[in-house]
């Protein structure tokens, strides 16, 4: 009796270092995928923080430009309190005034500046 050498049979499929390799490399992906969204939630709660600054010191602006008067507190807006700061300087012409307004998110700095020019209610005919 003579014994026949034995073979290998082909199999259907992946050796499990292909598999291995497969998982590490859809691993890579993910975590790739997820850091790249966490940057873009960040940038987009900042512009949002921006433009909610932007708003704060464009309603001062008209307040003052209507004349009402401005509250001292911060204000409100996306739930969020913003502190608006406001400096009035003299122009050339007496019926103007320059104001330079800072609208800053309560716990950072700086969000927007905004200048604008408003009639001089006191200085004016």
């Amino acid at each position: 009796m003579t014994r026949q050498p034995m073979t290998r049979q082909p199999t259907h499929g992946f050796t499990l270092i292909e598999a291995l390799i497969a998982l590490a490399i859809l691993a890579i992906t993910a975590v790739s995928f997820l850091r790249a969204t966490e940057a873009n939630v960040a940038r987009v709660t900042a512009l949002e923080t921006r433009a909610a600054a932007s708003w704060a010191a464009q309603n001062r602006l008209a307040e003052l430009t209507l004349g009402t008067p401005v509250p001292s507190e911060p204000v409100e807006l996306l739930g969020r309190s913003y502190k608006v700061d406001v400096a009035t300087t003299p122009t050339a012409d007496p019926q103007l005034n320059r104001i330079d307004i800072s609208a800053t998110l309560t716990d950072q700095t700086a969000s927007t500046q905004l200048t604008g020019f408003v009639w001089n209610r006191a200085g004016g005919s």
